[in-house]
């Protein structure tokens, strides 16, 4: 795991929208990428959009994987994964729709969704790059503390934390007590993952993160073992990280 702490949100953002880029570029073959959704990225979005219409950058060969999504949303609602990814992101940059893999929340049989999810990144021979942020209970996507790490695609209830931070993502107050999201395994076995954190609520994620222990009990901890994680962090975020 390489942490990198830059000075503010939009210089993470725009290393971030470069790494991408650069990892793009480099490839020999179409790629799966998985982006989360939520607060975090929508910078990295923005730089990712204005280098598209620039032409420095191209989607049409990427396929993505959805991260996560509140059990009981649909794609048009608005605070949802792919809503906000489609509205922030998808809309903008020529991806084809049938690239796009992402869970249906509002299934009646979630559990054909995540083995729908599972088949396609099986299919897709796992995840090239994951760009994730981190929850500030160490989750990564909705796989809380506790979740295994060898776990794939699941859906899970949520700490009371999580649904009290989601409710910013709506406009009035919305039931948030389940998720659904890939598992830690196919987050581990993605050939690169970028996190992303900002601010200083991610401070102590942070630090157990990259100096805490490994253990089920920070989600997250389990990119210590990553080949090829990087962390970019601002200031903020990076304060509790002990010196090496």
């Amino acid at each position: 795991m390489s942490p990198f702490v830059l000075n503010s949100y939009e210089e993470m953002s725009e290393e971030a929208a470069q790494r991408v880029i650069t990892f793009i570029q480099q490839a020999q073959d179409p790629v799966t990428l998985c982006f989360a959704s939520g607060d975090t990225p929508l910078g990295m979005f923005d730089a990712l959009i204005k280098a598209y219409k620039q032409g420095r950058v191209h989607f049409e060969k990427c396929s993505f994987i959805g991260l996560d999504d509140w059990v009981g949303l649909t794609h048009d609602d608005p605070g949802g994964g792919r809503f906000t990814m489609d509205h922030a992101f998808f809309n903008f940059v020529g991806v084809p729709k049938q690239r796009i893999h992402f869970f249906n929340a509002a299934a009646s049989d979630l559990a054909l969704e995540v083995e729908k999810i599972n088949r396609v990144i099986d299919k897709q021979s796992g995840i090239d790059l994951a760009v994730l942020g981190i929850g500030r209970n160490g989750h990564l996507g909705f796989n809380e503390p506790g979740s295994p790490f060898d776990g794939k695609a699941h859906v899970v209830d949520l700490e009371t934390g999580t649904q009290t931070v989601g409710q910013k993502y709506f406009d009035h107050e919305m039931t948030l007590n389940r998720g659904i999201t890939i598992g830690l395994k196919q987050i581990a076995e993605a050939g690169q993952v970028l996190v992303l954190a900002n601010g200083k609520s991610k401070a102590q994620a942070v630090k157990a993160m990259i100096d805490g222990p490994y253990s089920e009990r920070c989600p997250a901890s389990i990119l210590q073992r990553h080949p090829n994680c990087q962390v970019l962090m601002d200031q903020e975020a990076a304060q509790l990280l002990e010196e090496k």
